[in-house]
């Protein structure tokens, strides 16, 4: 008797755990990821060649990652490079780029990339010890995941956990707030992207372009473009600087905000990408307010209050 109690126990605790772990599939729940939030960055723990840790920092609106070239020397990674545009023979540029076997955070799947190679001096300096790459969208093309800034962790998930038609019916009563990634082009590798750029942001009225960017500590950012474009009341700053400026109001899908600090770039003062692109950037500052996830297979991002 005591055997088959025992025995039963065991068959009902095997298909409760089974059923735990259909449930946790069926909804597409990979693995959460904790990470830092320091000085504007989101710093998280992840290995490269499967087994060399590094700390690296999400971009969501760059492109392309990039790697820390004292890593690049340090552990033998294979450099190669490309030209940038056709090869004349004249005034080339060259793009270096190191090819980086097995990347890895917490328990997602290992995934190899070519990281351009750049200088990690300012960001090193800023956070006060060495960071070893900047993941951008190439490495989370095809990947669901959500930011939960109170919480300081990132959600992996297999298949989206929202209904998309569901919010999208809903407008503007429903609490997550949905917004098609609308900037698509072919990098110089070859292969097709998606940038999170979303249309349904307003600056004092006016519908701009906007980026959604995880690796810029600035709040809100603006070219001189959309501000000469769009008659915005602000300044232009002079070429190669940057300004300061409030604006009235600010609406991000639904969401408004008074008073809104923002940096106004001037020409040729790293923010020069045409209107067709952008012409604002929401960075961390702002972001930091919601969770927020980008869904690369759906091409959609969602903003939760």
């Amino acid at each position: 008797m005591g055997r088959a109690k025992k025995m039963t126990k065991s068959i009902i605790k095997f298909f409760a755990v089974s059923f735990l772990l259909l449930t946790s599939h069926a909804l597409g729940f990979a693995s959460e990821v904790t990470f830092r939030l320091e000085k504007g960055h989101i710093i998280v723990a992840a290995k490269i060649k499967k087994e060399i840790p590094v700390e690296v920092t999400i971009a969501t609106g760059s492109a392309y990652s990039f790697l820390n070239p004292d890593l690049i020397r340090k552990h033998g990674i294979k450099l190669s490079y490309t030209g940038d545009g056709p090869i004349t023979g004249r005034n080339d540029k060259i793009i270096h780029f190191a090819e980086v076997p097995q990347i890895i955070i917490g328990d997602e799947k290992p995934s190899s990339l070519f990281m351009k190679e750049r200088s990690f001096a300012a960001l090193n300096a800023k956070i006060g010890r060495e960071i070893g790459a900047i993941l951008g969208a190439d490495f989370f093309r095809g990947r669901i995941f959500k930011i939960d800034f109170e919480r300081k962790v990132l959600i992996f998930y297999g298949n989206s956990p929202f209904d998309y038609a569901q919010l999208k019916a809903a407008g503007t009563a429903a609490v997550s707030k949905v917004s098609d990634m609308e900037h698509s082009f072919k990098t110089f590798y070859g292969s097709e992207l998606t940038l999170p750029v979303i249309s349904n942001t307003t600056y004092d009225g006016t519908q701009i372009r906007t980026l959604l960017e995880t690796g810029d500590p600035i709040p809100v950012s603006i070219s001189a473009s959309a501000v000469k474009e769009y008659s915005l009341a602000l300044s232009v700053p002079d070429k190669g600087s940057t300004k300061v400026a409030t604006l009235k109001s600010m609406n991000i899908n639904g969401v408004d905000a008074a008073n809104v600090p923002i940096l106004v770039f001037g020409k040729n003062a790293g923010f020069d990408e045409g209107l067709r692109e952008f012409g604002a950037i929401l960075g961390i500052g702002v972001l930091q307010n919601f969770k927020v996830t980008f869904d690369w297979k759906a091409k959609k991002v969602v903003l939760e209050r």
